[in-house]
């Protein structure tokens, strides 16, 4: 059985008739509308699920512990309206989405009951004090449960394209053309903190192919990796301490992934598109160190007659930022000699 709140962030008239076709105009704008929330509707989603956990980041057989009918529950909240179904403990989460409504200055309509709580409201404080349960204690996070966290707010996102979530590699991957478009989470505990790994990856057999011909070949690895810092200009994979800090962070990651990394991986279905996105002088320096050999066998495959040009792309940078020439350069003048000898007419 449905039972339905509405949280408005927008001033009611005072007379109940121009009131509720206030709020009628809201709901039915909002139905329609694909308006990103305001301000302050965002944030009480993330108190929200801070404590109730959206439904689509709980485990399959966990669901029906879940207090919310439908997800992503993101979905429900508009500009200047949110419209929540709870699907059990309906008078322990309308309590808590007083209190948390209260302090944001959000009215709160109980569909079921006809009635309004203005914020603060003696009504409000009333139906808190009856109904709210003391809060659970939080668990402690661990490597499992943080994973678990961001697969299940990022999976809708990533099923959009076609991904499909690899529990045992703990990534989410597609089949393309030239081989798999994979995006891996990882996370690992740093002292009390956790810290959260996000990696594109393009899985080209061409160049791991090409690759398996060159005496480096021992030393290399068959995808090209795409950092965090690589979409975002943010060179530290994010940490967080405890769930209100993952859910916030999730949402960033929601998108970043919906606004940077898909459109990547739709932007290099071809070598040649990778290629260009890969090898140019904005994004060199994330390869450096770390997959010399991958992007240059990739410009290699795409235009042999160019391997030089695109090796010069690194040698310059560098240059500007005046690295060693032993540790830095010699690597990629090393792997430009192999690949030109897989073709000596060039």
């Amino acid at each position: 059985m449905s039972f339905i709140v509405q949280i408005i962030d927008a001033a009611l008239p005072g007379d109940a008739t121009q009131r509720q076709r206030l709020i009628d105009r809201l709901v039915s704008e909002h139905q329609v509308s694909n308006a990103e929330p305001g301000a302050a509707l965002a944030k009480l989603y993330q108190q929200l699920v801070a404590n109730f956990p959206c439904l689509s980041s709980i485990k399959e057989n966990a669901a029906d512990e879940c207090v919310w009918a439908d997800g992503p529950l993101i979905t429900n909240f508009g500009q200047r309206l949110a419209v929540l179904d709870i699907a059990q403990n309906q008078e322990q989460v309308l309590a808590h989405i007083l209190k948390l409504a209260g302090e944001l200055n959000l009215k709160v309509v109980d569909v079921q009951a006809n009635a309004l709580y203005y914020p603060k409201s003696q009504e409000a404080i009333d139906f808190i004090a009856a109904h709210e349960k003391p809060v659970v204690k939080e668990k402690p996070l661990s490597e499992k449960s943080v994973l678990e966290f961001v697969v299940g707010r990022l999976k809708p996102v990533f099923e959009r394209g076609g991904f499909v979530w690899d529990k045992k590699q703990k990534w989410f991957a597609r089949p393309v053309a030239y081989g798999e478009q994979i995006f891996r989470i990882v996370v690992e505990k740093k002292r009390d903190r956790f810290q959260i790994f996000l990696r594109a990856r393009l899985q080209i057999a061409k160049v791991e192919e090409a690759l398996s011909k060159l005496v480096t070949a021992s030393s290399s690895e068959s995808y090209i990796e795409y950092r965090y810092v690589y979409f975002t200009g943010d060179f530290f994979d994010p940490k967080v301490e405890n769930l209100t800090e993952l859910s916030e962070l999730a949402s960033n990651f929601e998108i970043i992934v919906d606004e940077k990394v898909l459109p990547f991986f739709e932007a290099t279905l071809s070598l040649e598109k990778a290629n260009s996105l890969t090898n140019n002088s904005e994004k060199c320096e994330f390869f450096l160190s770390w997959y010399e050999a991958e992007v240059l066998t990739l410009a290699y495959l795409v235009d042999p007659s160019r391997i030089q040009q695109t090796a010069d792309i690194y040698r310059n940078y560098i240059a500007f930022r005046n690295f060693s020439k032993e540790a830095y350069q010699k690597p990629i003048d090393d792997i430009v000699e192999k690949l030109i000898a897989l073709n000596p007419t060039l």
